[in-house]
């Protein structure tokens, strides 16, 4: 009998952008003219006249009403985080979010390119790929290279001594919300670079080192980069999940090891943080599953399940409980066919298996879900979303879904991108 758990109750996203709250409203959008760009036209008009209409005293005290992205001009999505998503129209690149309400459009910057957010802020870049700023949702620099970069070199090491600022340490994965500053030196006492860290509000979490104590430090270090931490050469290791500078350990050097930060490898820290990535509980294969000290937490290889797991691992992904209590596990029958359950924590199957198909990673909430052809005449379905109890999520159908990221996951209805929500509604 398969185990069911409680239904996941709606609940509204917040951005999380430094502190501010966005009122979301859930009124959905009509379908109205657009603009060449995708927003609204009609709801532009209402907005202006609304404004209008309530002139007088008390109109300096009105917030005017955010625009609406029209669903039917989005040609490309990507994931939301920190409360908010780019899309693409054949204009434009724009910025909303989870209500479908205009932030920001690209176009309406002097950027070439800007990042995802985190903790509300996005990299953003000039037209060759060069960083620029730090911003925030509606555009505003938060930090500059220009500016901000220049002045701490000029106050640290003089207008004459610096050739150089740049920024980087972000390549491995996504956005974490700390940027390194390279301070390139070129003095008789001491040439080369001197590293630092910043948040988005610009606060240096690792000062650079000063000239003097650059003559007598260790140079000789350059951390490999990882989605799990910002290298900061010769300072060692900004680690995301904890927020600690993590310094060199020569003491703790080996032949094999090579350079340590605060003890560890960076092979050693990759492994410890991808334990902690996935709730302390990565997939060993074979069934098993560990926690960080090696212990097994999990293992259904000894369950009725292990039978008909497939390969003999059931394509189960190392971090498959990292965004939740639940992972996808792929079974072969008797036959060799291929189905698909979920299991939880505890190793309970969720819900009989179904047919192997087309789907997305199961994250929080549901996975996208498309049953390849089958019969005489086979004809391809249009997909949909499960829950973790094998129900069906709403109503909607379409050709191509993205897995939940904070309660969205967008999916193509009619050849149009729209949002749907945690219980199947769409939302844009």
């Amino acid at each position: 009998m398969a185990k069911k758990v409680a239904a996941v109750v709606p609940c509204v996203l917040l951005a999380l952008s430094l502190g501010a709250m966005v009122s979301c409203q859930k009124t959905q959008p009509q379908m109205p003219m657009t603009g060449p760009s995708g927003v609204s036209e009609t709801i532009k008009e209402s907005s202006s006249s609304e404004i209008e209409e309530g002139a007088g005293e008390d109109a300096e005290f009105s917030t005017p009403q955010k625009e609406m992205i029209d669903a039917s001009a989005i040609e490309e999505v990507s994931d939301f985080s920190d409360g908010c998503a780019w899309v693409e129209t054949a204009d434009d690149r724009i910025l909303v979010n989870s209500e479908g309400e205009i932030l920001l459009q690209q176009g309406d910057t002097e950027y070439g390119s800007i990042s995802e957010y985190s903790n509300g802020a996005a990299l953003a870049y000039d037209n060759h790929g060069d960083f620029v700023a730090m911003i925030d949702k509606e555009g505003n620099p938060l930090w500059t290279l220009e500016t901000d970069g220049w002045n701490k070199a000029y106050e640290l090491y003089g207008s004459e001594d610096v050739t150089n600022v740049t920024v980087g340490g972000f390549d491995y994965g996504k956005w974490s919300g700390y940027l390194r500053v390279n301070f390139i030196i070129d003095t008789f006492d001491f040439t080369g670079g001197l590293t630092g860290a910043i948040d988005v509000a610009g606060n240096w979490v690792v000062e650079p080192l000063s000239i003097d104590e650059a003559k007598n430090w260790d140079m000789d270090s350059d951390p490999a980069g990882s989605r799990y931490w910002l290298p900061l050469s010769e300072r060692g290791i900004f680690l995301y999940r904890t927020g600690e500078l993590l310094g060199r350990t020569p003491e703790a050097d080996t032949f094999m090891s090579g350079h340590t930060y605060g003890g560890f490898s960076t092979t050693k820290l990759q492994d410890r943080e991808e334990y902690f990535a996935c709730g302390n509980m990565l997939y060993t294969g074979h069934g098993q599953f560990e926690n960080v000290e090696g212990e097994v937490v999990l293992d259904i290889s000894s369950m009725p399940l292990a039978k008909y797991l497939t390969d003999p691992d059931g394509m189960i992904s190392w971090d498959a409980f990292a965004y939740g209590d639940y992972c996808l596990v792929m079974l072969s029958n008797e036959q060799a066919a291929t189905y698909l359950t979920v299991i939880d924590k505890s190793g309970t199957q969720m819900f009989d298996p179904i047919r192997s198909g087309e789907h997305s990673e199961l994250t929080s909430v549901a996975f996208f879900y498309k049953p390849d052809p089958a019969g005489k005449n086979p004809v391809e379905e249009e997909g949909y979303y499960i829950d973790v109890n094998g129900n069906t999520l709403g109503d909607v159908r379409g050709e191509e879904g993205t897995p939940f990221y904070e309660n969205r996951a967008w999916l193509k209805v009619d050849g149009d991108w729209r949002c749907i929500d945690e219980t199947g509604t769409i939302v844009i």
